[in-house]
């Protein structure tokens, strides 16, 4: 997935991947307006490439903005 996140990151196509029964209501918006990065809501059925991809889209966003996945979901909240 290595070699994904780089081409991905090259052409300004980063994703991340939710998991879970549902996705988070204004998450898709956030990061794409804020952070360039699309979102995909994928239900229960979790996927290792796509959390191994998810790992380094989360290290992306903590050396690019000093935030992580979390800091995100809690600018929803606020």
């Amino acid at each position: 997935m290595e070699k994904r996140f780089n081409a991905d990151l090259t052409k300004e196509e980063l994703k991340y991947f939710h998991f879970g029964i549902a996705s988070i209501s204004g998450m898709r918006e956030i990061m794409k307006s804020k952070y360039d990065i699309e979102y995909f809501s994928m239900g229960c059925l979790l996927r290792t490439e796509m959390e191994c991809y998810n790992k380094l889209v989360n290290k992306y966003i903590n050396e690019k903005y000093d935030k992580s996945i979390n800091d995100i979901y809690e600018e929803i909240e606020n």
